[in-house]
């Protein structure tokens, strides 16, 4: 006869009980392990048996299971930060742990010391700046409890409140988060069973822009606060950081302005000297603003030996068959960057900020991207039979650089153009008519090109560059006033000011150029001069080398919102539903009447 053996019995006896009390103190301590300790770290702590069983009771695995791929960084964003599953759905393993995470902890281990810095390029909304912050979190715990040493953290951002605003954030978190309190709060120990506590008194605040952990040594470096945070172009000297953590440094008015530019790199040197021992560490993050970005030496400059100077991870939205790399977040999936994109070009006529913020690549936008072949020819023939029915807008512009000017002094052509603007459902076609260029002329004889230009294709309408020539305006009536009846225009000229657009800079007004010419929204007349015309193919064909930009920035005021807005009639095609082969006709969003032929 069989014996019956209870299961459950057998079960009990291949784990032996523990008890409770004990169970529920270890649980705490094996759970802070497991949010600092590395893999090799967690099996030679947990190496006897009565630990290891201690282990597996908490965790449910044995602790060689849990080892195989285990990274205490990962393992407390999980268990903070990213512990509501609203926020948790969005992390892409691949990217956030795989790459991120992974990194992180290989900086903290001093594995790429060997580097000059870690430079991580993610596109907007993709955790980049989230994951830094949890760093500045999570560096000083490891190394106090694994390492018994105080470290210094700088966070720096392009904003004062956003770096300040940071700072809170951590402080919050260490002071209200429940995990954190009851984990790294008292009884928590460094190595050396010296207290660890890192959970802020919930009174307590400190300053905005510096404050120390609660369980700092008072002996270690007395002038400098654990914690610091400052805007990129502060001038702040300190003692020296072991951790810089430098996050969105480049925004739009680096951009803008080449001094910009310089100071930014200027300041990145200077905060490179800021060392403190044993070690220094630095994380980059962000995405590029213009082609010659401050980023632009990590992601190309090696050491003598050949290796690169920076470990970089970097990864656009899409990849190059239009798959998102970030799956899990919403707002980059394919669906959402696309209605992105469009909207852009729609906003502003050129997908410049797309490419920037989503693809990380400054050498594929718009205005880097544009190329002679995207502006279409017309002959006199082609012009008539494609536009001559449609209303439009046209007028003369000029960016003006009169001999012995200061802009002159730099190089620089006075650019005139007829242009004709032609708008169907909120696309807008321009067509360059006339182009003259010229780097000696003088005011009047500038005015004296306007004038022509109206007398040929009979507009009154003129705009130009008014912060660099503002007695053009009056320039131009006293010539027209001193013209014979016969050989002036029929009406006196007529201003547009465009005085908000000549604000913007002027890589931004040149991009619309660049996006409308690129989506195939840019003619010229074949019967243009044909030097003046060799000289925008030059200029078309070295941007943004290219030295002078006149012509384009001359084009690029009848993008202007200042046109747009008031002067370009909307042509709307009237729909024939029997009659097919009926030509079609516009009318005016004016009058709502058929468009005249000029």
């Amino acid at each position: 006869m069989v014996k019956k053996v209870d299961i459950s019995q057998r079960k009990a006896a291949k784990r032996p009980e523990i008890d409770p009390k004990l169970l529920l103190e270890a649980a705490i301590s094996v759970e802070r392990d497991l949010s600092i300790l590395t893999g090799p770290e967690l099996v030679s702590k947990y190496a006897s048996d009565s630990a290891g069983l201690v282990f597996q009771h908490v965790v449910g695995k044995p602790v060689v299971e849990v080892a195989i791929d285990h990274n205490p960084f990962w393992h407390y964003g999980l268990q903070t930060w990213y512990k509501k599953p609203q926020y948790r759905a969005l992390l892409h393993p691949p990217r956030h742990r795989d790459e991120v995470a992974k990194t992180v902890l290989r900086m903290a281990l001093g594995e790429l010391d060997a580097y000059d810095g870690i430079h991580h390029e993610y596109p907007r909304r993709a955790l980049k700046s989230f994951f830094m912050k949890m760093a500045a979190d999570w560096l000083p715990k490891r190394h106090k409890i694994a390492d018994n040493l105080d470290i210094l953290i700088l966070y720096s951002h392009n904003l004062e409140r956003r770096a300040f605003g940071t700072l809170d954030s951590i402080k919050h978190m260490n002071r209200h988060n429940a995990y954190v309190r009851r984990h790294f709060g008292e009884g928590c120990l460094t190595v050396t069973g010296k207290p660890a506590n890192f959970a802020l008194p919930l009174g307590e605040w400190g300053e905005k822009a510096q404050w120390d952990w609660p369980c700092r040594d008072p002996e270690f470096m007395a002038d400098q606060k654990n914690m610091s945070a400052e805007a990129a172009q502060s001038r702040k000297a300190g003692a020296g950081y072991n951790y810089k953590l430098l996050d969105d440094w480049e925004a739009e008015d680096s951009r803008q302005s080449e001094t910009v530019r310089e100071e930014l790199k200027d300041r990145y040197d200077q905060l490179r000297q800021l060392n403190a021992p044993p070690w220094t560490r630095e994380w980059t993050g962000g995405t590029p603003y213009h082609i010659q970005s401050l980023y632009k030496p990590m992601l190309e400059e090696k050491h003598e030996d050949g290796t690169p100077r920076y470990f970089v991870i970097k990864m656009p939205a899409l990849t190059d068959d239009n798959k998102p790399n970030f799956p899990t977040i919403p707002r980059l999936s394919v669906e959402a960057l696309a209605k992105e994109r469009a909207n852009e070009i729609r906003r502003r006529g050129t997908d410049r900020f797309w490419y920037l913020q989503y693809q990380l690549d400054p050498t594929l936008t718009g205005e880097q991207a544009l190329q002679w072949e995207f502006f279409q020819p017309l002959t006199p023939e082609q012009f008539a039979k494609r536009f001559g029915h449609m209303p439009k807008f046209r007028a003369v512009y000029c960016d003006p650089a009169w001999k012995g000017d200061d802009n002159h002094q730099e190089g620089c052509d006075a650019a005139f153009g007829t242009i004709d603007s032609y708008s169907i459902a909120g696309q807008i076609d321009n067509v360059l008519l006339d182009l003259t260029v010229s780097n000696d002329m003088e005011s009047d004889e500038g005015a004296d090109e306007i004038l022509r230009m109206m007398r040929v294709w009979h507009t009154n309408f003129y705009v130009i560059e008014q912060q660099g020539d503002k007695p053009m305006v009056g320039i131009l009536k006293r010539i027209w006033r001193s013209m014979s009846f016969e050989t002036r225009p029929p009406q006196m000229p007529r201003f547009i000011d465009a005085k908000a657009w000549s604000k913007r800079a002027k890589n931004d007004r040149i991009s619309t150029v660049a996006g409308h010419a690129k989506m195939g929204h840019w003619y010229y007349l074949t019967t243009i001069n044909k030097q003046a015309l060799a000289t925008l193919r030059t200029t078309v064909n070295e941007y943004p080398a290219s030295v002078k930009r006149d012509t384009l920035d001359m084009m690029a005021q009848a993008n202007s919102d200042e046109v747009l807005s008031r002067w370009v009639p909307i042509a709307i095609p009237e729909e024939r539903m029997k009659e097919e082969d009926m030509p079609i006709t516009y009318v005016t969003r004016y009058t709502g009447l058929p468009a005249l032929v000029h």
